[in-house]
């Protein structure tokens, strides 16, 4: 019983967050109503903003908003934050923390995507319920070829076994 409810929950939020649209301007009186959940991050690029979607989509936004327009639509969502001057993230997305160098961090989303984290350090303590950034490890260029290297490994591994077994 409590596991059937549990999923009707899930359903009924899943709805419900597909039913939080936020609309994009697309210029020449086009407006396209985007569900929250599926923003990945904002960008500011070439002075244009850019939404960013979870499966790697890019709208840029014809009108004359600003990031910080956007910021201000987005408030009212509560997962989305100003991670640096060109960037909105929605923390709901974040899978990874990453250390660059010191106070500078990395947000990996769930899709694979990063956004620089350079201010707004409590605030993302805050939200994941963490003490300090401090235990995030440093990530560094041979880090990222040893785990590429280990997972190529691993793959080779799997290739190699016998399926009858």
């Amino acid at each position: 019983m409590q596991t059937k409810l549990a999923e009707a929950l899930d359903t009924l939020a899943d709805f419900l967050a597909q039913k939080e649209r936020l609309g994009i301007d697309l210029g020449q009186g086009a407006a396209q109503p985007i569900p929250v959940a599926k923003i990945a991050s904002v960008t500011l690029r070439s002075g244009k903003v850019v939404v960013v979607l979870m499966d790697g989509k890019e709208i840029e936004v014809r009108s004359s908003e600003n990031l910080n327009a956007m910021a201000d639509r987005l408030k009212p969502f509560g997962s989305f934050l100003r991670s640096h001057n060109s960037h909105l993230v929605n923390l709901d997305l974040v899978d990874t923390i990453i250390r660059r160098r010191a106070g500078e961090y990395e947000l990996v989303l769930a899709n694979g995507a990063s956004v620089p984290l350079l201010q707004n350090h409590e605030a993302v303590k805050m939200y994941f319920g963490l003490q300090s950034l401090d235990h995030v490890v440093p990530w560094n260029d041979l880090q990222e070829m040893l785990i590429r290297e280990n997972l190529r490994d691993f793959e080779q591994d799997i290739r190699r076994m016998d399926p009858d077994d």
